[in-house]
């Protein structure tokens, strides 16, 4: 049957065929979401502030730095994913389950802080929490991405519309300078004086710099080997604990080395990681569906974790790993169950305004 004769009811009525999913890159998901608790995690038990230099305090420093590449991690996918994403209704209609899950996770939380702490709620100030990104202790990766999904049309307009590669590597290069770049330099002191001495002023665009490395590695597929891909992540991973160990004391933690996601050293370990996973797609049996599934909720398992953070680390003095894996549990659960009843409504809704056209 020729294309042209096909009527629109029975394009909409034909089966969608299922899009591929690569295990590699849901592998990196899972591991973006473990990181997220983890670094909650290490900041909830105070572990990072016990026993500076000592041996267990140094496994907890080089926990935290490989859980510094949860929200790289996240972005470097967003650019590898979103690579042909164009300006159309349908790609806006795209925000619509997250942004669902964001309001109704956030009453969720309003609802349960109100019952564990016994007060009432204060709907007009519950509302303007939620309008700002304040109720969820984790909103802010979301009032992030709101503004990131509204460019990503156009980011990718402003790449495709560059002709070689030299000049990507430019863009990209530009990007790593103004963001990555100042947060490295202004670690280390002359003297008394921070060498704050590069521009910072446009550093709070970090995720925009991940997002074309996404770009770039979706469209060169870098080929290295694996043995080099692991060293790539064992020194990038080694070099900010290294410093951290020299300019801590044993009285007080080094915070400002290499902190925060825009440090390079942590972007270094972040594209390590995803170069060594992003092409893999072999099957594992068993594990290969439990990888899927953390990977398809992790968002709703990250806003789910700003509840079960709060209760369970203010109630429990567990071990950090046996926390982490319980908060793994409850959230995949909560997360599971939200989504499903979150799928079904969207899909009665669809039902409904297809039978009454």
């Amino acid at each position: 049957m020729s294309a042209a004769v096909i009527s629109e009811k029975e394009i909409r009525m034909a089966p969608k065929k299922e899009k591929h999913r690569i295990l590699g890159l849901d592998i990196i998901r899972m591991i973006a979401i473990i990181c997220v608790f983890i670094t909650h995690g290490i900041a909830y038990k105070g572990v990072i502030n016990i026993n500076p230099l000592s041996i267990k305090w140094t496994l907890y420093m080089i926990l935290r730095f490989l859980s510094m590449t949860c929200v790289p991690l996240f972005l470097l996918l967003t650019g590898y994913l979103n690579d042909k994403k164009e300006i159309s209704s349908q790609y806006y209609k795209g925000i619509i389950p997250i942004l669902i899950s964001y309001l109704c996770i956030s009453i969720i939380e309003i609802i349960g802080v109100a019952i564990y702490t016994g007060s009432t709620i204060d709907v007009l100030q519950s509302i303007i929490k939620i309008l700002n990104f304040s109720v969820n202790s984790y909103a802010w990766y979301f009032e992030m991405y709101i503004g990131l999904f509204l460019f990503i049309p156009f980011l990718n307009i402003l790449y495709h519309h560059l002709k070689t590669k030299q000049e990507k590597k430019i863009l990209v290069g530009s990007l790593v300078f103004l963001t990555f770049i100042p947060q490295m330099v202004k670690s280390f002191k002359l003297g008394d004086m921070w060498l704050d001495i590069t521009p910072d002023y446009w550093q709070i665009i970090y995720p925009i710099t991940y997002f074309y490395i996404g770009k770039i590695i979706k469209e060169y597929q870098p080929k290295i080997e694996l043995s080099k891909r692991i060293l790539l992540f064992i020194v990038a991973l080694a070099i900010p604990c290294i410093f951290c160990y020299c300019y801590s004391t044993e009285t007080e933690y080094a915070w400002y080395i290499f902190n925060g996601f825009e440090a390079l050293t942590n972007a270094f370990t972040a594209v390590s990681i995803f170069l060594i996973f992003y092409r893999f797609d072999k099957k594992i049996p068993v594990l290969e569906g439990i990888i899927k599934e953390i990977s398809i909720c992790s968002f709703e398992m990250y806003l789910f974790s700003s509840i079960w953070d709060k209760y369970l680390y203010s109630k429990y003095q567990f071990h950090l790993f046996l926390m982490v894996f319980i908060i793994i549990g409850l959230t995949y659960i909560s997360s599971k169950a939200f989504t499903m009843i979150r799928d079904f409504m969207i899909k009665c809704v669809k039902n409904i305004r297809k039978t009454s056209r």
